[in-house]
């Protein structure tokens, strides 16, 4: 069952919620593990292309394996990128601290 809860319990959640870790972004495993696994896609994508030799199959496979490419060189990307401040943003801290009105 749902129950109301008033605005000074909300707010006690609030500050008893963890906070969030700020670190790595990526995983643990050693970068060609990730390469590794991303040859694996793209050696499924190609064994299925293979095996289902039809040519309607051919942009699908296509797209499929350039959106798998598209994802996985973001992630890397993304990862690999400097960071100029570690620092907290002030509005989104401050959204944290009195909430949201709705």
């Amino acid at each position: 069952m749902t129950q109301r809860l008033s605005q000074q319990q909300v707010r006690d959640l609030i500050v008893d919620a963890p906070r969030r870790v700020v670190g790595a972004r990526a995983s643990a495993a050693p970068g060609p593990v990730h390469v590794a696994a991303a040859a694996v896609y793209l050696a499924f994508v190609g064994l299925v292309a293979g095996l289902f030799l039809r040519l309607d199959l051919a942009l699908p496979m296509l797209t499929f394996a350039g959106l798998l490419v598209a994802g996985l060189g973001f992630a890397a990307a993304w990862t690999r990128r400097q960071v100029a401040s570690r620092g907290s943003n002030a509005a989104w801290a401050a959204l944290g601290m009195t909430g949201m009105e709705l």
